[in-house]
């Protein structure tokens, strides 16, 4: 009897998978960075120098000061005279910086008898050509009302660093206190930041 051999092939499938071409990236096609310095003032100062002694003569009549109110009040007794140079400095490196300077007195004394400061005023002239590097400055003076309360002087608005330079007169009228004698007073002069 013939036997029938039946080979049954089992094939076997195998799924091969062909990756598709990688998606490209998304995002800006520009970009910004953020970069910091910081800018530091040489030297973060406000200050004032002033002279340390100064001396006023009595009035012939005539004035030196272009001031008319000034020229007005010489007479025999009266002593007028420019002090020295004031100057502001202010290298704060600050956008827009400002600064007033005030300005206070002692009454003029000699031991025996004393003129007050009241007696005594104070007038800035315009500011020294070649100090005024930016902004505005204002010579406001104090006219015959001088005291031991600091009261505004000069003014100034600025931007950046920048110094103000000026020579006040200064006019003490003595006429009603006769004791001779070398009178002394003290003026004191400060600066502060801001406006007033």
């Amino acid at each position: 009897m013939r036997k029938l051999l039946t080979v049954a092939a089992i094939a076997g499938t195998a799924a091969v998978v062909i990756p598709s071409a990688a998606t490209a990236a998304t995002g800006p096609s520009t970009g910004d960075t953020t970069i910091t310095i910081n800018v530091s003032a040489t030297s973060p100062n406000l200050f004032i120098t002033f002279p340390a002694t100064a001396a006023l003569t009595l009035g012939t009549g005539s004035a030196t000061n272009t001031s008319a109110s000034q020229a007005a009040l010489l007479t025999q007794a009266v002593y007028t005279g420019q002090i020295g140079n004031v100057k502001v400095t202010d290298d704060r490196a600050l956008l827009t910086p400002s600064w007033n300077v005030k300005v206070s007195m002692t009454p003029f004394t000699n031991g025996a008898a004393s003129v007050p400061a009241a007696s005594s005023s104070y007038v800035p002239p315009l500011i020294l050509a070649g100090f005024t590097t930016t902004g505005t400055v204002v010579p406001v003076g104090v006219a015959n009302a001088l005291s031991s309360t600091p009261t505004l002087a000069v003014t100034a608005t600025g931007a950046l660093n920048n110094t103000a330079q000026w020579n006040p007169y200064v006019t003490t009228d003595a006429s009603l206190y006769t004791v001779a004698g070398t009178y002394t007073a003290t003026l004191t002069h400060s600066v502060t930041t801001g406006l007033l």
